[in-house]
């Protein structure tokens, strides 16, 4: 409770024109510091160091989507979010990525260890259950290389996911130019479709454990140039660079 209480400081997320849907305009808002630097040592450096951000009272992300900021807040208040079953980054569609993927990539960026965890809860459980388990496409893995860092958590799911699956239409989605186009650049997912052809059955699941693919405790706060008066740090996966 102490943490819902305090000064707020101002969000804005997004930006005026965006190349996805009206919902992922630019959005404000007002979070208690307290709470925001509990879960997030990104936001709390913003919050807490001698930054423009901190001074004026404002802290800005325009390269986020504020419909999946905006469930990093609802995970904030309740410990679990909702995804609206119509969303189109929430069905089954081969053209879309999984809404929880995107935030493991914010909590990735805001270094919120409990945030990645509860994302990658949800997507374990989506992509290994034995009926109407969701299935993978070239626009998942695309999204997950391109955000995330080649030793990831996340990356190493959909890695195996897609090796252990692949022979699966129902399971992975694309056809063989997309997929080859994709491969030419992961080595480690054509190294793992390479070595199952070298498997028996038995040995040709490549997904882990559920507890594998989580993480431990909050990521310390790389360090930034403290001589700036701006907290603009340059977010590159799992790294947090001035």
């Amino acid at each position: 409770m102490r943490s819902l209480t305090g000064p707020t400081i101002e969000i804005h997320v997004g930006t005026a024109t965006s190349v996805h849907s009206p919902a992922d305009l630019s959005v404000s808002w007002f979070l208690p510091k307290r709470l925001i630097s509990h879960h997030s040592p990104f936001l709390a450096a913003a919050c807490n160091r001698d930054f423009k951000e901190c001074r004026e009272n404002l802290i800005e992300l325009p390269d986020d989507k504020p419909t999946v900021f905006a469930l990093f807040v609802e995970w904030l208040y309740y410990g679990d979010y909702s995804i609206d079953p119509l969303s189109s980054s929430s069905h089954n569609g081969t053209d879309s990525v999984s809404v929880d993927a995107e935030c493991w990539v914010l909590g990735d960026k805001l270094l919120c260890t409990d945030f990645k965890n509860h994302a990658m809860r949800r997507l374990y459980k989506q992509h290994t259950t034995k009926i109407l388990a969701r299935s993978i496409s070239t626009y998942d893995v695309q999204f997950v290389c391109d955000n995330s860092a080649k030793a990831s958590k996340l990356r190493e799911l959909y890695v195996g996911l897609t090796a252990t699956n692949f022979g699966r239409q129902d399971r992975v989605h694309g056809t063989v130019e997309e997929w080859d186009e994709l491969l030419l650049n992961q080595s480690d997912l054509r190294r793992l479709l390479l070595q199952k052809l070298r498997l028996d059955a038995a040995e040709q699941n490549f997904v882990r454990s559920e507890e594998n693919y989580l993480e431990d405790g909050d990521a310390p706060l790389q360090s930034c140039d403290t001589s700036s008066s701006s907290f603009q740090c340059v977010y590159r996966p799992s790294k947090l660079l001035a």
